[in-house]
């Protein structure tokens, strides 16, 4: 055989070898939930602007999670990690805010680093081949769907009302359990807008519902698409990543077989329970929180010390991922008054109480408890590094996050940033973390809603109201912010209730105005009046508040009334020297004029409104409608 042909055939067979060994790799040992958290931790070093998805950070947050429940379920679980994914998460919802980006990026970097150095070395060159093989694979995926995207390239359209009114109500169904509900929207919004960009964070947003609800077949023809349609972007390696995640699932389904017949069979109680114990992890990790729920509930009793102990842990973290804190605080309170809690479960479990505790605004007992964590990781770990700088550091970025930006107690909150800082945290830039709590002390996210409303970008207006409601929940202002956003998407039920919030928690010239308006445009005059005086009341020169009420007493019939308050308004307005606003109010005092009677007065107005704002067509088709014997119409202050 000639010597090249030798050469070939060694080649070849090298390169087959090399493609069964990453082929099997990336099937059965590759750690998707370490390509998670890189992928998380990407995201959380991006900046956060107007044009940020939501939906993206929502993704993120969830992936974060499935990674730590698989941590949680996994054989060998590393109680640590498990609790920095669980703060990691958490931080996901302060991205833009807070600088919950950067300690997200923290608790992730912390956790990488540890799972990296236990891949062993004959795992490691198979993991680099592997992500560079999967990187050139990106590429060229990338490239061609580049290619496509540009002999398809379409011309890009604002955002639809109606489009951004199905987004927040399929999260609204998420949010309250309603998984079905919830599906069936992404998907509509998928059918009417398959143009738009955000469809990638849609789409994965919908196929984690459709993991929880074991849709498999669809979540991957999703998951497809997706990966071929954003190759080389991030909801592109997303996908990627969830159809390995949809693999593990599958395997999932038939280890909690296998669980049950063991169980079914075994006769041993001690074993018994472990496997029941196995069982409520698998339960759990393939998002079966109810069956989960049975189980640890039942090991909760175990005579076993470590089994109730753990048992009750994760007991409480299933009340906790389902939002159910009393339950959670319980049962975790039960448990901390264990007198023999093992190694650092402990730690773990004043945390989750730490956080359960913000999450119910009980921020001083939140604090409590991060202190405990503090002091009990001095006393117990004095001499083991790695397990006090952990757990020191965890509780410190909580303390300086709660003091900083809860309580606005600055100085507490730069004692426990040096106190960070003495803990060694490299994965932290303490500088630009700093900064980052400054600037993000100075983001006015309602004053930068309401600029995005004058704007007409509701998108980017529900988006910075809705996360100043997790700054400031009891902010009227915010409220009725979001009630005149779905005011404009027209849905009023929605915006009524958040018209009522608002308006409970303070009545002022804005918030009592909001509420008017929504009464007027379900016709019940009385109430709108009521509530634009109050309005007028808290602030007499209110425009907004004078122009609608006089809208509302030519509606209501009541003529002299509203040509009382518009003349007046008129006269301020003059004075102001504002010009549009004035011609509409011109406009509607003819109104008011022609319904009382006088059809000269009536025509004057309707001439100085086009005199003052010439070819304003409201007024020009009054004068007309004069001329034909028709009724003038009004105008409204935002057309």
């Amino acid at each position: 055989m000639p010597r090249f042909l030798r050469w070939i055939f060694i080649i070849g067979g090298i390169l087959v070898v090399i493609s069964a060994a990453v082929s099997f790799y990336a099937h059965f040992l590759v750690d998707y939930s370490l390509e998670t958290l890189g992928y998380a931790l990407e995201a959380s070093q991006k900046p956060i602007n107007e044009d940020s998805s939501p939906l993206s950070q929502k993704v993120y947050r969830s992936l974060v999670q499935d990674a730590l429940v698989d941590e949680a379920s996994s054989d060998h679980v590393d109680i640590k990690n498990l609790t920095m994914l669980d703060m990691a998460a958490r931080s996901f919802d302060d991205a833009g805010v807070r600088a919950g980006n950067q300690r997200a990026g923290f608790y992730l970097e912390k956790v990488i680093s540890s799972k990296t150095p236990n891949r062993n070395y004959f795992l490691a060159p198979l993991e680099f081949l592997y992500t560079q093989l999967e990187h050139l694979r990106q590429s060229f995926l990338s490239f061609f769907a580049y290619i496509k995207r540009q002999i398809n390239k379409d011309k890009s359209r604002p955002v639809e009302y109606s489009s951004l009114l199905l987004l927040t109500q399929a999260e609204e169904k998420e949010g309250k359990g309603d998984f079905n509900g919830a599906a069936d929207l992404y998907r509509k919004y998928l059918n009417l807008y398959h143009d738009k960009h955000e469809r990638g964070f849609v789409s994965i947003t919908l196929v984690q519902l459709l993991m929880k609800q074991k849709k498999f077949a669809e979540a991957q023809k999703i998951l497809g698409e997706v990966e071929s349609d954003f190759a080389g972007e991030g909801e592109g390696y997303l996908a990627g990543t969830l159809l390995k995640k949809i693999r593990s699932l599958k395997d999932r389904e038939a280890e909690i077989e296998k669980f049950q017949k063991m169980i079914a069979s075994e006769k041993d109680h001690n074993l018994n329970e472990q496997l029941k114990f196995h069982l409520g992890l698998a339960y759990m990790s393939s998002y079966q929180y109810e069956d989960a729920e049975k189980i640890f509930k039942e090991l909760g009793a175990s005579s076993e010390p470590k089994v109730r102990q753990q048992a009750k842990f994760y007991l409480g973290l299933v009340y906790k991922f389902n939002a159910r804190y009393d339950q959670g605080v319980s049962v975790l309170l039960d448990l901390l008054d264990d007198k023999n809690l093992e190694g650092e479960l402990e730690l773990a479990l004043r945390v989750q109480l730490a956080d359960i505790y913000y999450q119910k605004h009980e921020v001083k007992k939140s604090l409590a408890q991060y202190h405990t964590v503090s002091t009990k990781t001095k006393e117990k770990y004095k001499d083991v590094k790695a397990v006090r700088q952990v757990w020191e550091a965890l509780s410190e970025m909580q303390q300086v996050n709660i003091y900083f930006f809860d309580l606005k107690d600055t100085s507490e909150a730069r004692a426990h940033l040096d106190a960070l800082g003495r803990v060694d945290t490299s994965g932290l830039d303490f500088e630009k973390f700093g900064a980052n709590l400054q600037a993000a002390s100075k983001v006015n996210l309602m004053q930068m809603g309401f600029q995005a409303l004058t704007e007409k970008k509701m998108d980017s207006a529900l988006n910075f109201f809705t996360r100043n409601l997790k700054e400031q929940a009891d902010d009227a202002w915010t409220n009725s912010g979001i009630a005149t956003i779905y005011a404009f998407l027209g849905d009023m039920d929605k915006a009524m209730e958040y018209a009522q919030k608002g308006k409970e928690m303070k009545t002022d010239e804005y918030t009592a105005s909001v509420l008017a308006y929504l009464n007027g445009l379900f016709e019940r005059y009385p109430k709108a009046i009521e509530l634009y005086q109050a309005a007028l009341k808290a602030k007499p020169d209110y425009i907004p508040a004078r122009f609608n009420l006089g809208y509302i007493y030519l509606k209501a019939s009541k003529f002299q009334e509203a040509i009382d308050i518009m003349a007046a308004l008129n006269g301020d307005l003059l004075k102001r020297g504002e010009r549009f606003i004035r011609s509409k109010t011109l406009n509607n005092l003819g109104v008011g004029f022609w319904s009382s009677g006088d059809i000269e007065k009536a025509r004057e107005n309707f001439r100085q409104a086009i005199l003052l704002t010439p070819h304003f067509k409201a007024a020009e088709e009054n004068l007309d409608r004069l001329i034909l014997g028709e009724k003038p119409k009004m105008v409204t202050l935002n057309e």
